[in-house]
């Protein structure tokens, strides 16, 4: 299987990019798992929270 390279991340939202991000916590005991086979493996992590951008472009 091919090496995988690391993802580009994010720059950090910025005011000249509108409306900030909405971010939704999980409760500490409601966490959901999220589970990524890579190299035919099952990795599990758990998700603290979500992001909701607003529509539009953002540049990067």
């Amino acid at each position: 299987m091919d090496e995988m390279d690391e993802p580009d991340r994010p720059r950090p939202w910025r005011p000249e990019d509108g409306r900030p991000p909405v971010r939704w916590p999980w409760p500490d005991d409601q966490l959901p798992v999220l589970r990524v086979r890579i190299d035919g493996r099952w990795l599990h992590s758990q998700v603290l929270a979500r992001l909701a951008y607003p529509a539009g472009p953002r540049s990067g």
